[in-house]
Parts: structure tokens; sequence; C-alpha cells
């Protein structure tokens, strides 16, 4: 799960993980971001990636 920096924490995303790797959907203000592989470097300030239970 992406979660959001916001006041509350609110999840932003998630990372679906694949034997070829790693797929990211999440959402940035208004806008869609998918990414293959790591958090693109423009989300990754306001996104924290928390740990799979």
């Amino acid at each position: 799960m992406i979660v959001g920096q916001d006041v509350d924490e609110v999840c932003a995303g998630l990372v679906l993980r694949f034997e070829d790797g790693d797929l990211v959907i999440g959402t940035l203000g208004d806008e869609w971001v998918l990414a293959v592989g790591q958090v693109p470097a423009a989300a990754a300030r306001y996104w924290a990636v928390a740990p799979v239970v």
C-alpha cells in the first residue's frame, strides 16, 4: 500500500508485485500515476510505501 502524506494517512495507491516486476498505481493530486518498477521520483516525496503485512 502507498500512503499519502496528508494530515491523516490515506491510501494513495498500491504496488502490485508480479514475477517479472512491480506495477505502481496511485493518485497524486487529481492525476493518476502508473509506473513499472519503482515509485516515480516526482511522487516519492509525497508517498511512503508501507510494508506488506
